[in-house]
C-alpha cells in the first residue's frame, strides 16, 4: 500500500478512537507528521483529528513542533471561518427578505449540522450555494451590494481586483455546474469568497452523466437551519450530494 494510504487510514482510526499500540510510535514520527498534516489539513478535518487526538493519551506522543503548527493552522481558519460567517449571513438574510430561493450546501452546513457549530473542527474554504439558473441575476445583484465580485482569482492574489472577462463568464456558467467565484472587494477579507452553483453535480467532461436533480425539487424538500439562519438540502439530498461531490473530486 501507498504512504498516502496508509496515513490516510491511521487518520480514520484516530477519528474512530479505534488506533492500536503501533499508532503510539508512528505519531511520533516527524515523517509521519510530513503527510499526515497536509493530508487532514487539504480534507479540513485537521481540528477534528486534533480534537480526537486530545481526548486520547495519542496526543502525548506528537512532537512539540507539530502541536504548534497545528495549533497555528486552526487559529487561522478559525479567524477565516468567522470572517466567512458574518459575510454570509448578511447574504441570508438579503436572500431570505428578497424571497429569492436558495440552498446553503457543503462546509457552512456541515459545520453546525455535524460539528455542532464548532469552527475548528470543520473549517470551510468558501460559502457554497445553490440556486435556480433563473436566479442568478438577482443572487449577483444581493452579492454584489455585499462587496462579492467576480474577479479573476489569479490576479487577485496579487492584489490586482480585475473582474473576469465576459468570455470567461459566459463559459463558465454554460459549461460547468457553477458561475466564476464571487471574491470580496476588500483587502481584509479577500480571502473570503462564495461559490455559486447552478446544478445539483458537477459538469465538464462526455463520461460523467452526472445525476440531473431540478432545483424546484430539492427546494420543494428544503430544510431550515436556524443556527445560520438559512436554507438547506433535505437529508437525502444532502447525502446524495456529498457522495456525488466525493466522487467528482475523486474524478475532475
Amino acid at each position: 500500500m501507498s504512504k498516502a494510504y496508509d496515513i490516510s487510514m491511521l487518520i480514520c482510526r484516530i477519528l474512530a478512537g479505534a488506533f492500536d499500540k503501533s499508532d503510539y510510535g508512528i505519531l511520533s514520527k516527524k515523517s509521519t507528521w510530513d503527510f499526515l498534516f497536509p493530508i487532514a489539513e487539504h480534507h479540513r478535518i485537521l481540528g477534528a483529528v486534533n480534537s480526537a487526538l486530545e481526548k486520547s493519551d495519542l496526543t502525548k506522543s506528537i512532537p512539540g513542533e507539530v502541536k504548534k503548527a497545528i495549533q497555528k493552522s486552526l487559529i487561522k481558519h478559525a479567524k477565516r471561518s468567522v470572517k466567512q460567517q458574518k459575510y454570509a449571513s448578511v447574504l441570508f438574510s438579503k436572500l431570505n427578505k428578497a424571497d429569492i430561493p436558495y440552498l446553503a450546501i457543503k462546509g457552512i452546513v456541515l459545520t453546525y449540522l455535524l460539528y455542532g457549530a464548532d469552527m475548528v473542527k470543520r473549517v470551510y474554504s468558501d460559502v457554497d450555494l445553490l440556486i435556480a439558473p433563473v436566479s442568478v441575476k438577482p443572487v449577483t445583484y444581493e452579492l454584489n451590494n455585499l462587496g462579492f465580485f467576480q474577479f479573476d482569482n489569479e490576479k487577485k492574489q496579487y492584489n490586482c481586483f480585475e473582474l473576469v472577462s465576459r468570455d470567461q463568464l459566459l463559459k463558465k456558467q454554460l459549461f460547468t455546474h457553477e458561475l466564476a467565484e464571487f471574491y470580496s472587494s476588500d483587502l481584509g477579507a479577500k480571502d473570503i469568497s462564495f461559490d455559486v452553483n447552478i446544478h445539483f453535480s458537477w459538469k465538464g467532461t462526455p463520461e460523467y452523466d452526472a445525476p440531473s436533480i431540478p432545483f424546484e425539487s430539492l427546494w420543494e424538500r428544503r430544510v431550515f437551519v436556524p443556527a445560520i439562519n438559512a436554507w438547506t438540502l433535505s437529508a437525502n439530498d444532502m447525502l446524495l450530494h456529498l457522495c456525488v461531490h466525493l466522487y467528482n473530486e475523486a474524478v475532475f
